[in-house]
């Protein structure tokens, strides 16, 4: 099927009247799809009090996760055939009906559905936002602007818990999703008063049975990860199914994209270092981010017994270390090297990790904090400069399917790291509490209806579950340092093809280099 909508612009050289709206409302919206990654965590005890059937639990955000990931790459690439903002439009769309239907769910069973929706609007957002940045500043510029949307993810992951425990105590979980309506209108206005593209027209060719092929097979693995031990075992006929198709997709997806005029995911680009390394920190990043954003909070709740807010304020320092710290990494990579500089964050990942397996029952909430902004630390200094190397290698038609490749490793990171933190809370619990006590452990009003013997049974199965998840966190954060030494030590110069064309217009029968202009 052939479609048209490529699109061109000057890049833009600082910030200022007529780029000010259009980074503000695409940090809005990234801003929202970020936030629901994390905003159920606190919220979910009320969540399943409201609605029951706690065999669904974890589904509310991993299902948000598997959507978001499988969805990305296939996005980031119809960015590149179809224009920026078409896609980023539908992908707001898509993500608004996700949030109004979420938040009128019945039922548990509709609230999974309707989150895997909103993941599906999160796939297009995450990297054609990160994508139309890329676009519109040349690099020395695009590192300063990365940092601040990298900073996006911190805030979230700080006001996610908080306002998700603010927002079920003081009104209902609901409004959790009711909240992104007004903003994600705004931003749609915003984005129809200042941004434009305006570009060449081309042919392009949808790559279906890849696009098809990918989103069998990452499904499959998704599905196989998530429920492997949880749902049912590993030795199971559900999981050598799952492992078959997944393996078998994987072969077909690998063989269609080889001969494919237009992969949805192509292959040449993993052969140059910068992109194959990035999309393995990208991947880290992602377990680092859930890991502590998932554990953190129930650390505290759990074994501090503190209640939902706390709990996200808990998380507070990472969340103002990872914005503090993206903030300035741009500014260091060009100075020091985005190598040296990602070294060094994920270094501090380690650490804090290291840190936090040294909580225990007696642990103060401010040693807690503590050791978080460090991990926050680490990931303002890491994610950024990866980001904003990966983007300065690839031409302008690859740009968007290699930025939501990296989108996708950070998502596929977290779903595997929310697994694999499941797994070892489930199997530290398994016969010493019910769902039920558990819920009640994790709630102010019921611990009073336990024993304190009991509580005493439930908090210390959930230490040990944690420290083995954190043990988890930290391998990644070891993986992520070890694949940034063969990260280049000086960052080749941009391509020809992704800078120059961003200085004029291509020919017609080329892609341009850059998309949105704002008007003035």
């Amino acid at each position: 099927m052939a479609a048209a909508a490529t699109s061109a612009t000057e890049p833009l050289p600082a910030l200022d009247r007529r780029t000010i709206p259009v980074i503000v409302s695409l940090m809005l919206t990234l801003f929202l799809t970020a936030l629901d990654t994390t905003i159920v965590n606190t919220a979910l005890p009320s969540i399943s009090g409201s609605l029951g059937n706690f065999a669904l639990y974890a589904w509310v955000p991993s299902i948000y996760l598997l959507t978001t990931a499988v969805s990305t790459p296939i996005w980031g690439k119809l960015a590149d055939l179809y224009g920026r903002r078409p896609v980023l439009y539908a992908g707001m769309g898509i993500f608004l009906l996700g949030s109004v239907l979420s938040g009128a769910a019945p039922s548990m069973l509709f609230l999974v559905i309707t989150r895997a929706v909103q993941g599906l609007g999160a796939g297009a957002v995450q990297p054609v936002t990160t994508t139309i940045v890329g676009d519109m500043f040349e690099p020395k510029q695009r590192a300063r602007v990365q940092g601040l949307f990298s900073s996006v993810w911190g805030v979230a992951a700080l006001l996610g818990p908080l306002s998700g425990g603010l927002l079920s105590d003081n009104l209902s979980w609901r409004w959790i999703f009711y909240v992104n309506v007004p903003i994600v209108i705004l931003a749609f206005v915003l984005l129809q008063l200042f941004f434009v593209e305006r570009g060449v027209h081309r042919d392009h060719r949808l790559d279906y049975r890849g696009a098809s092929l990918m989103t069998l097979t990452l499904t499959a693995l998704l599905l196989l990860v998530l429920n492997g031990e949880t749902v049912w075992p590993w030795l199971s006929v559900q999981s050598a199914l799952l492992a078959v198709l997944a393996a078998g997709g994987a072969v077909l997806l690998v063989r269609e994209e080889r001969r494919a005029a237009e992969p949805v995911l192509p292959l040449k680009l993993f052969r140059m270092r910068v992109v194959a390394v990035s999309t393995v920190v990208g991947f880290c990043i992602g377990m680092i981010r859930i890991g502590i954003s998932f554990q953190v909070p129930l650390f505290v709740q759990g074994v501090l017994s503190k209640d939902a807010v706390q709990a996200g304020l808990a998380l507070a320092p990472m969340s103002i270390g990872w914005p503090l710290a993206g903030s300035f990494s741009g500014k260091l990579s060009l100075r020091y090297g985005y190598r040296t500089i990602a070294l060094v964050g994920m270094a501090c990942c380690a650490l804090g990790v290291c840190l936090l397996l040294t909580l225990g029952a007696n642990s103060s909430f401010l040693t807690v904090s503590a050791f978080a902004f460090v991990v926050g630390i680490g990931l303002g200094l890491s994610a950024t400069p990866v980001l904003v190397a990966l983007q300065s290698a690839v031409e302008w038609k690859q740009r968007g399917v290699a930025t939501g490749s990296q989108m996708f490793m950070r998502n596929f990171g977290s779903v595997v790291g929310l697994a694999l933190v499941g797994l070892s809370l489930n199997h530290a619990l398994a016969g010493k509490a019910t769902s039920r006590t558990i819920s009640q452990v994790l709630s102010v009003h019921g611990r009073s209806g336990l024993s304190q013997p009991a509580r005493n049974a439930i908090q210390l199965a959930l230490l040990t579950g944690m420290h083995t998840a954190f043990v988890v966190v930290l391998i990644s954060a070891v993986g992520g340092f070890v694949a940034l030494l063969s990260f280049p030590r000086q960052q080749d110069a941009p391509a020809k093809a992704a800078v120059k064309p961003e200085a004029q217009p291509a020919p017609s029968t080329q892609a341009p280099d850059a998309v949105a202009a704002p008007q003035r």
